[in-house]
């Protein structure tokens, strides 16, 4: 009785156990949990990745925004309104005086020594009128709001320069037996001198001769 006892016993633990092929395929399966929990995992990092990255250019952009100045005229009449919402223009100006291209410094209307301008913005350190270098090319940046008129003329550029130019004169050149004033708006002569409203891309020249 004792050994069919024992041989019962031996035949049922040999049941309990898996067998070759069923360890093999527990193996598999276990590998693939693994894998697959991976692939979960980042997954997920992508995401919170992604996600800080797009929460990042939102933040950036907002800031951008704000910083840029804004126009100083709360109550600009209609009629006295040059863009709704703000500009971001490029116009070129180029001065001829005897025959000479004068320079246009770099960096005007940027940093403290511009703060009296009524246009300048504290935040930014410059006014919204300004160059970043000797090129001609002028900078009209005013990221929102209404924009005056008046704030988009060829003379504010010259206010903000602390340089001379009227119809009369244009730096130390004034009319007279040896030259007079002329200003070419894309090549077309132009009598509004410093009263012209820019525009963006427009190529202003003036020239005494």
């Amino acid at each position: 009785m004792s050994t069919m006892e024992d041989q019962f016993k031996q035949e049922l633990h040999e049941k309990e156990q898996p067998t070759k092929n069923e360890r093999r395929e527990l193996k598999r399966q276990q590998k693939r949990e693994e894998r697959e929990q991976a692939a979960r995992g980042k997954a997920i990092k992508k995401a919170v990745t992604t996600a800080a990255v797009v929460a990042g250019i939102i933040v950036v952009g907002a800031w951008a925004v704000n910083a840029l100045p804004s126009s100083p005229s709360a109550d600009i009449p209609q009629e006295d309104i040059a863009s709704q919402s703000g500009i971001h223009w490029h116009p070129e100006l180029k001065i001829v005086v005897r025959g000479e291209e004068v320079t246009i410094p770099a960096n005007v209307g940027i940093g403290s020594a511009y703060k009296d301008d009524p246009l300048y913005d504290s935040r930014m350190g410059m006014a919204p009128i300004h160059t970043h270098d000797a090129s001609g090319t002028l900078h009209w940046e005013v990221a929102r709001g209404p924009v005056a008129k008046r704030d988009v003329t060829v003379g504010r550029f010259f206010e903000v320069w602390d340089a001379t130019f009227t119809s009369t004169c244009i730096l130390d050149a004034c009319n007279s037996d040896d030259g007079t004033i002329k200003m070419l708006v894309n090549g077309e002569e132009n009598g509004e001198f410093e009263n012209y409203q820019v525009n963006d891309g427009d190529k202003i020249e003036i020239r005494y001769e």
